[in-house]
């Protein structure tokens, strides 16, 4: 029996159904394909940002790998269902867009780790919940895809094969536009390969952009990704700690608290029945605030769960906490057993080709505001999103919203005596 959709437990449109910890293959076999498809379902989101900060921003690729894959593992083990792994959004798109280096990144990390688990420990998660309607998840939504959205088009309008901050250089002749091409071809594949199936993931498109960045420029491979330098530093002082969290840490707070901790569970409830019953919004909150702690003392990417996430994970065939193991065990072994040397081929991925990573999954991301139904929802949606992306501030995009929504809710209550 179908339930009934409602915006926020049903972030990509689908009606879903009650669900048990099948996912619908007779035999150990089929079921084992299932989950390792549906545990590669979400690295269209999390590789091409992670890909973008260890180019960008100078973070140590292999530390990156490594601390998504022991949160994967652990949060497979533990929510026993496929719970996703992602870069903080915000803190990705803003560092990435200002350049920031790494360890403002790894301080945002551990102050988000201290805020989470703040907020989980003193038990307030349920009235900060009641701040987080669905317009205003909707509009966080909003604004963190058009921030992706500005960064990919610095990626795709830059040197395709720049190393440090020099993406953003725009334009320059005809020879660019075969960059802007190469986002497009990468987009279209990437949704018409969605269309066809599962098995056909963004590391195809990766793999087939590594042999191709390698015919454009084979002496790519001789720079230097100053891995040593790059990730082992954390933080030196005040000037990143209030950095990152000014620029940082107050954008991503909001988004997090509305898309993936409260917005997650309720995916998790709708898409897993009572296999999701782990996966509390304060459970949740611990599990981020103790990745990201570990990730920022291993000189990790910033990470977080998703709604958006879990629902491919599940729409791809992920049932259990074995998809998270899987691909938790997959970056892990990138990251200890491939080193440094196998990890360098992400310098032969030409930026257009992240970027178009990037901009698929900002514009995906950004359209979750049309299930809002009310058009007083869909305003404030828009105010919360448009005010972040131009302000490139999260935190403002949602205070805004906010007043809004409660400007609103007074006029409403004063419409009978206006009428009278």
């Amino acid at each position: 029996m179908a339930e009934t959709r409602e915006p926020m437990g049903d972030p990509d449109g689908l009606v879903v159904r009650p669900a048990t910890r099948s996912n619908g293959y007779g035999s150990r076999f089929s079921f084992f394909l299932a989950e390792w498809a549906g545990s590669l379902a979400d690295l269209g989101t999390f590789v091409p940002i992670a890909f973008a900060l260890t180019r960008l921003n100078g973070l140590n690729p292999s530390r990156a790998f490594l601390a998504a894959g022991l949160t994967y593992l652990v949060a497979g083990l533990f929510f026993g269902i496929p719970v996703p792994v992602q870069p903080l959004k915000a803190v990705a798109a803003i560092a990435i867009a200002q350049g920031l280096p790494a360890p403002t990144i790894f301080a945002a990390g551990l102050e988000m780790a201290v805020v989470l688990l703040v907020l989980a420990l003193a038990g307030v998660m349920g009235l900060v919940g009641r701040l987080f309607s669905p317009a205003i998840i909707r509009g966080i939504q909003l604004g963190v895809g058009l921030m992706l959205v500005r960064s990919a088009l610095a990626l795709i309008t830059g040197d395709p094969f720049a190393v440090g901050n020099g993406a953003a250089v725009g334009l320059q002749g005809v020879r660019h536009l075969l960059w802007v091409a190469m986002a497009v071809v990468t987009m279209t594949v990437l949704l018409v390969f969605k269309k066809i199936g599962p098995l056909a993931t963004p590391l195809v498109v990766l793999g087939v952009a590594a042999v191709a960045g390698l015919a454009l420029a084979p002496g790519v491979l001789a720079q230097p990704m100053g891995m040593a330098a790059a990730a082992g530093r954390g933080p030196s002082g005040a000037t990143d700690l209030w950095l990152a969290f000014y620029a940082l840490v107050i954008p991503q707070i909001p988004l997090t608290l509305g898309n993936a901790v409260f917005a997650t569970s309720d995916v998790a409830r709708r898409h897993f029945g009572p296999a999701g019953r782990r996966a509390t919004p304060r459970s949740l909150a611990l599990s981020m605030g103790v990745a990201n702690l570990v990730s920022g003392l291993l000189g990790g990417v910033p990470v977080c769960h998703g709604s958006a996430g879990m629902t491919a994970h599940y729409r791809f065939g992920a049932r259990t906490g074995l998809a998270g193991v899987l691909v938790g065990g997959m970056f892990c072994a990138l990251a200890l057993v491939g080193g440094g040397g196998a990890l360098r081929l992400l310098l032969l991925i030409p930026l257009p080709v992240l970027g178009g990573f990037m901009a698929l999954t900002g514009i995906e991301h950004a359209a979750l505001v049309r299930h809002l139904q009310d058009q007083r929802e869909f305003l404030v949606a828009t105010c919360t999103g448009a005010l972040a992306m131009v302000s490139g501030n999260m935190a403002l995009g949602f205070l805004a919203g906010l007043a809004m929504e409660k400007l609103f809710l007074v006029a409403r209550a004063l419409e009978p005596r206006m009428s009278q």
